[in-house]
């Protein structure tokens, strides 16, 4: 078990001078309609800014800001970012600050796997807390068009024929239609859910556990051993990170399947955890992948988060 909690996070308020007085040679943020994206792009200072407009969220070319990253027919999340990389003549000593506040998992993700295999290894990530949720516990946070479930480019695993021992674990967040998707795409698999606590704020437990009760018949509810409940800190990747470590070499499993559907850091998190420890197991990333997600989902801005994730621990 590697502890992930030794590396650096720290938060501010919005006012504060702290992200102003660094500077970055790149820095990258999904463009959305939430005040809390808007207004870190730009208190950031970097050589290099770019908005990042991924094709779920539906913008018209007339609304995307000159110089972002907008390419047309992408197929899928490692096409969108490779084609990010290649054009942006980074080199292993680049300076890099990338948003995650808005930028859906698939993409996080992949963006983490291409910057490491760059040889990018010290990223520093900011993520900035909603004030709260538009609908409290009935926000939507994707659309209803799932188009299939599938392993994340970057984060598949050797996986084994045995499935006797199979374990999924989900990151359990606000979209139970997503959960149940998962859960019946991997149904004979032991399910364990992590919930968010502390949560972002204090209202938002309660609100999640109301909303993940509504996947509880497709996540085994009530079949005694077949399903556990932990908690983790929703704004922290790497207690995130360190409890799938410690997971990991607690349950005796034959395949493991890992799908993050809570908050961006607990996202972060995962990936975390993917990159230091199961590239080449029988571990996988499984996501629901949507056609569709809503461009604004929050008003205000809480605290702002920025964490130096460390994807070299292991060496």
């Amino acid at each position: 078990m590697l502890d992930y909690t030794i590396c650096y996070r720290e938060y501010f308020s919005i006012s504060d001078s702290f992200l102003a007085a660094r500077s970055y040679d790149f820095f990258w943020a999904a463009l959305t309609d939430d005040e809390r994206s808007r207004a870190l792009y730009d208190k950031v200072g970097a050589s290099t800014k770019q908005w990042l407009v991924l094709p779920e969220y539906g913008y018209n070319a007339s609304d995307i800001p000159t110089g972002s990253h907008a390419p047309v027919g992408v197929a899928d999340e490692a096409e969108f970012i490779r084609g990010l990389i290649d054009s942006s003549g980074l080199t292993p000593s680049s300076r890099i600050c990338i948003d995650i506040t808005g930028l859906l998992a698939p993409y996080l993700l992949f963006l983490l796997r291409a910057l490491v295999s760059h040889g990018i290894v010290n990223i520093e990530i900011v993520y900035a807390e909603p004030g709260q949720y538009l609908q409290s516990e009935e926000t939507k946070f994707s659309g209803e068009d799932v188009r299939t479930v599938r392993q994340v480019y970057g984060f598949e695993g050797s996986h084994i024929a045995d499935t006797a021992k199979d374990i999924l674990i989900l990151g359990a967040g606000y979209d139970h239609q997503l959960l149940k998707m998962v859960a019946t795409a991997k149904e004979g698999a032991r399910a364990i859910q992590l919930f968010g606590l502390p949560a972002l704020r204090p209202d938002m437990y309660q609100q999640n556990i109301l909303r993940a009760n509504r996947a509880a018949d497709a996540l085994g509810r009530g079949a005694g051993a077949h399903q556990d409940n932990f908690l983790v800190p929703a704004h922290d990747p790497f207690t995130t990170a360190s409890f799938l470590s410690s997971l990991a070499e607690e349950y005796d499993f034959t395949n493991l399947y890992l799908c993050p559907l809570a908050t961006k850091a607990q996202v972060l998190g995962f990936g975390i955890f993917y990159i230091t420890e199961c590239v080449g197991k029988a571990v996988s990333i499984l996501y629901p992948f949507c056609g569709t997600f809503p461009r604004r989902t929050s008003v205000g801005i809480g605290r702002i988060w920025i964490y130096t994730a460390e994807l070299d621990l292991t060496s």
